[in-house]
């Protein structure tokens, strides 16, 4: 490419009527890059053909203003938006003809928007200086190729490119374009949608699950304690079974933060536990020791402890002390609320009675 500097990449001749596409052809250029593959492999391009020169006068008659001259002569390239309407105007004759007179004929591209290309008809699109050219002159019409590809073109005649190479990089362009374009909006939309979920309150509905347990002894469960605390707030829910237990108006800001849950029932594990604060939360319980104990004293009826006797319940067998004490330890699949103990003394006296887990039992032996 000649490496003569030019102050303008391009002029672009227009009517007034046809303002609005100097105006679209202007932007369109000026903010073009030549794709980095063809600047290098086909020789010192420019990153950019800004700026263009749009004349923005619109004189009838008259000679040129200087403005004009200087912008025309340190131009590289002519663009005439050619319609009827610019066919007529003897200004749009001018720039064409200074053009022409500087020797650069082959630097002008004729940007077809109206009008007939014939010559003979009175809705001729070319203007008179443009017709004296003759065959080289080398049209770009926007009605048959498309907005696109005319831009296009016009960059081809710009950079002395192939339209071919340059159509195919800026097609594959537009498509990597939208691409961008709908992740984008995906990823906008995602996040309006995340943040209108944080604005939004909602209910955390902890469900209780007791570990699973063959064992149709041990009483349901009573009155408990539930605690629900993010922030610098705890919400309380009293229980009075196991079950899913729903935390109503959390702040939305607070979903996905950690919480703390605190369980407390009567025959439970009490339960201390952080979590990540969602719509759903689940907390395991466990049973605790409640029942799992007997122990007491057996004694006659003056009130005197009676060692080494013999204690059993269920298959669970114990020796009173010498004070007459005892403890008998039951594994859980096997406790209950109340149990019937047998005790012996010596060989030939035996006696049943009810005990509770809850408490010392005092065990007496009447008959003694």
């Amino acid at each position: 490419m000649e490496k003569t500097e030019y102050t303008y990449f391009a002029f672009i001749s227009y009517k007034r009527e046809d303002e609005r596409w100097a105006k679209w052809l202007q932007h369109r250029l000026e903010r073009y890059h030549l794709p980095s593959v063809i600047r290098k492999s086909e020789g010192d391009f420019p990153k950019s053909l800004r700026p263009i020169f749009r004349d923005k006068t619109d004189l009838g008659t008259g000679v040129l203003k200087e403005s004009l001259t200087q912008g025309l002569q340190h131009s590289k390239f002519l663009i005439v938006i050619c319609s009827p309407a610019s066919a007529k105007s003897q200004w749009v004759g001018q720039e064409i003809s200074a053009f022409i007179e500087r020797g650069k004929e082959r630097h002008i591209i004729p940007f077809v928007v109206d009008g007939s290309l014939d010559y003979n008809d009175s809705n001729c699109c070319l203007h008179p200086a443009l017709q004296r050219i003759g065959d080289e002159l080398l049209c770009v019409d926007v009605r048959e190729v498309g907005k696109e590809r005319a831009f296009v073109r016009v960059v081809s005649g710009l950079l002395n490119v192939s339209f071919d190479e340059l159509w195919q990089r800026h097609r594959r362009y537009k498509i990597h374009r939208s691409i961008i374009i709908v992740l984008a909006t995906a990823v906008l939309l995602a996040a309006a949608f995340y943040t209108a979920q944080l604005s939004k309150p909602f209910t955390a509905h902890v469900a209780i699950r007791q570990k699973p347990l063959e064992n149709n002894y041990l009483p349901l469960p009573e009155t408990g304690l539930l605690v629900l605390s993010y922030g610098q707030k705890s919400d309380t829910a009293i229980l009075s079974n196991l079950g899913t237990v729903p935390f109503a108006e959390i702040p939305g800001k607070y979903r996905g933060y950690e919480a703390c849950l605190h369980f407390e029932m009567f025959g439970f594990e009490t339960v201390d536990t952080t979590l990540i604060l969602t719509d759903t939360l689940f907390l395991p319980v466990f049973r605790d020791g409640t029942y799992s104990t007997i122990r007491g004293t057996v004694e006659d009826s003056n009130g005197k402890p009676i060692p080494f006797a013999r204690l059993q319940m269920l298959n669970y067998k114990s020796i009173s002390n010498e004070d007459g004490h005892f403890e008998i330890l039951i594994p859980l699949a096997d406790q209950r609320p109340e149990y019937r103990i047998t005790v012996s003394i010596g060989c030939i006296y035996s006696f049943e009675q009810t005990v509770f887990p809850l408490s010392d039992c005092l065990i007496i032996c009447k008959d003694l």
